[in-house]
């Protein structure tokens, strides 16, 4: 005699649940990916900061993906779509926004630089010294009128043989010492560095004779920025002159 057959339980569909049933069974979990991804894409505007906050970008974009591939194969066991979208979008605007924005500023600062630079170095082609030596200083401590600075070298024995000891260094003895003919030309940016409120820009230049086929030396001068938190103004100074790269570049 054959066992009676067991009918299984039919399963109910959503409309046959009650409500409060229905809602529970509709229920899907906010991936905490999502969430995460859009915190980190909100923290991700501190790369306008500075470049190095660059990691908190990548790891919204990273987190934002990894929520959507979740949510997408999780078969409707999550939602949050469009925070892990947000996340993402905001970590790609504040990425490309601070990168851009670190551009600029750098391109800016390049140009300042030279221009503060080419004009140093013109003073000491004109033999004004003196001058010259002023700007290794401070804005806010030079000397303005050509009598003042006279006066001060020579009453001023220790910045005297500052002077002396600064201009007899290579490169600049050899600038000094460069005939009319010769002359000072500008190759590249070599480097850019930032410490606190001070900006160093690195450049690249050559001199020596103009003639076609002539030899010519490479030099490099350090030229730094620094922002006076107190009166809100920048001030350019030139800080070393160099027969060699700096460090990172040779």
């Amino acid at each position: 005699m054959s066992a009676p057959a067991v009918s299984s339980p039919e399963r109910s569909s959503p409309g046959d649940l009650h409500p409060d049933d229905q809602a529970l069974a509709r229920y899907s979990a906010i991936s905490r990916g999502a969430i995460l991804a859009v915190f980190l894409g909100l923290a991700s505007a501190l790369v306008l900061v500075s470049p190095i906050f660059v990691v908190v970008s990548l790891a919204a974009a990273a987190t934002a993906v990894v929520a959507l591939r979740q949510i997408s194969f999780g078969g409707g066991q999550y939602s949050g779509r469009w925070p892990a979208t947000i996340g993402l979008c905001l970590a790609m605007l504040f990425t490309g926004w601070g990168f851009t924005r670190q551009w600029t500023r750098q391109a800016t600062l390049a140009e300042q630089a030279r221009q503060f630079a080419d004009g140093w170095l013109q003073l000491v082609r004109e033999g004004k010294q003196q001058k010259a030596h002023q700007m290794t200083g401070p804005a806010g401590q030079r000397l303005n009128s050509d009598q003042s600075i006279a006066e001060f070298y020579k009453t001023d024995k220790e910045a005297g043989e500052n002077l002396q000891s600064f201009f007899s260094r290579e490169p600049l003895k050899s600038l000094l010492a460069m005939p009319a003919t010769g002359a000072f030309r500008f190759q590249s940016v070599a480097e850019f560095s930032q410490h606190g409120f001070e900006d160093e820009v690195v450049l690249q230049y050559a001199y020596g004779d103009s003639g076609p086929g002539a030899k010519q030396q490479q030099f490099w001068i350090t030229v730094n920025r620094q922002f006076d938190e107190r009166t809100k103004l920048s001030g350019w100074r030139i800080g070393t002159v160099a027969e060699e790269a700096p460090s990172g570049n040779r």
